[in-house]
């Protein structure tokens, strides 16, 4: 079950880390800033489906992210920023061209010069 809260909350939670104000998002998403404070506040009906992936594009992440991800019981730190665009711009990789990602990384992770 989708938890409405969670779900607000971390549309806040993203649009902080994506330095956004309300404003912002409500221009990028063709919504408005009332509807976004609305969202954000956990009034009224979760997004639509399209809503929510405009929210999602505009903030640089993805839905389920949005929708699953709590963020809320923990401080969130450098690492999960880092995770976001890595999730956001691995997105229809093939299993062939994560594990190429993966192997630079771990490349660049055991080499003391890097």
């Amino acid at each position: 079950m989708i938890n409405e809260k969670s779900v607000s909350e971390n549309i806040k939670k993203y649009r902080k880390l994506s330095k956004l104000t309300q404003k912002q998002l409500a221009d990028m998403t063709n919504s408005n800033e009332k509807y976004i404070s609305e969202l954000e506040r956990g009034r009224g009906n979760l997004p639509s489906i399209e809503m929510l992936y405009k929210i999602a594009e505009a903030l640089k992440t993805t839905p389920d992210l949005l929708i699953y991800e709590n963020l809320s019981c923990r401080k969130v730190e450098s690492s999960d920023i880092q995770t976001m665009h890595l999730n956001k711009n691995t997105i229809g990789f093939t299993d062939s061209k994560l594990q190429f990602v993966l192997d630079v990384i771990n490349s660049v992770k055991n080499n003391p010069n890097v």
